[in-house]
């Protein structure tokens, strides 16, 4: 039976039956949905559903890549070299082409060096240096081969590299990479043959992915750079960015954390911090703050500030920059460290990070 217009003229104890649509004041629903649902409207239509979920958030930090060092023992052998080319002979001596070895020529006129392996036999193996006739005996330094998983680096770039033990900290030159190893000079020419321990790439973080929680509409994502180290001058903030983003059509987007400005070492200027390719923040450097790009919001992070004789590290809305006296260290996200009166006294920035808040 259709509902009249008019209800006012219905006879009493008549029946009536059918859906009531909003044109007519109803609600267009044939049943009520579940206990507890909403009556919502979309502007044409009513809806029965379930209250949305509260917001929910992820805070994505960085963690540094870690994983372990060898070093193998010394090796004994002979040596000669004809023009350019050396040729060293060690029985079985386990070395392919694009190894990296140091050459202690303890006899003949040759100069100890580190070289990279350019052809290599069961037995035998050559170098290049300066042009010479001479022979004698060698010994063999292996390198450093350094097994991190899924390290991302590649063979000729520079990582800086912390040993537990016996082996220079530093940045260090990559050799032979693989997927999950790598080879190192050890940041020395001699010093921990045929010893092993664990390792840690600072500024090198973990591979990350925001994932898309079901149901989940939209989100709003804020990032920070990391902060500058000091170098002699307080490191300033990574820049800042903020966007709100539809993410119905999205399943997920990988997440880079800036790295920290290091004190020691000279990769003082933070690491840039992204999301996707949606937003991103690049580090701070020492005095200039890094910058904030393609969020709704975008900032520059704060600068040094020179305070008396010394000067504090650059704030962000994360944390508070290193004060402006000698060990103040930084607190919070991407934000900068101080140098002291004595500006021998330096310290780290901090990393960066994301947190994306999810409605739905």
């Amino acid at each position: 039976m259709t509902i009249p217009r008019d209800l006012s003229n219905l006879a009493p104890g008549a029946n009536t039956s059918g859906v009531l649509q909003p044109s007519k004041g109803g609600t267009g629903l044939t049943s009520p949905g579940a206990s507890g649902n909403l009556l919502t409207s979309n502007g044409t239509s009513w809806v029965s559903q379930a209250l949305s979920a509260a917001p929910t958030q992820q805070i994505f930090t960085f963690t540094a890549l870690t994983g372990t060092f060898a070093r193998g023992a010394t090796k004994a052998g002979t040596y000669s070299q004809t023009g350019t080319t050396v040729t060293v002979t060690f029985t079985a001596h386990g070395f392919i082409a694009g190894d990296r070895v140091y050459l202690d020529f303890t006899s003949g006129t040759a100069g100890d060096a580190w070289f990279t392996i350019a052809t290599a036999a069961t037995n035998t193996f050559t170098v290049t240096r300066t042009s010479a006739s001479t022979s004698g005996n060698v010994t063999i330094y292996p390198p450093v081969v350094v097994t991190v998983n899924n390290h991302g680096q590649s063979t000729g770039a520079s990582v800086l590299v912390d040993y537990s033990a016996t082996l220079v900290d530093g940045v260090e030159t990559i050799y032979q990479a693989t997927t999950n190893t790598f080879q190192t000079q050890g940041g020395t020419t001699t010093a921990g043959t045929g010893t092993s321990g664990n390792v840690t790439l600072p500024q090198v973080g973990t591979s990350q992915t925001w994932t898309r929680p079901t149901n989940c509409k939209k989100i709003f994502v804020q990032l920070v750079g990391g902060g500058g180290g000091t170098a002699g001058q307080a490191g300033a903030a990574g820049g800042y960015s903020q966007k709100f983003i539809d993410v119905t059509s999205i399943s997920n987007a990988s997440v880079t954390i800036g790295f920290a400005g290091s004190a020691t070492y000279s990769t003082t200027t933070g690491g840039t911090t992204s999301f996707g390719s949606y937003l991103s923040a690049t580090g701070g450097g020492t005095v200039v703050g890094g910058s904030g790009s393609n969020g709704d919001i975008n900032y520059t992070g704060q600068g040094s500030v020179q305070m008396g004789g010394a000067t504090a590290g650059g704030s962000t809305i994360f944390g508070t920059g290193g004060a402006a006296a000698n060990s103040m260290t930084p607190s919070g996200y991407g934000v900068g460290a101080s140098v002291g009166g004595c500006p021998t006294v330096t310290y780290n920035g901090t990393p960066g990070v994301v947190i994306v808040m999810e409605y739905y």
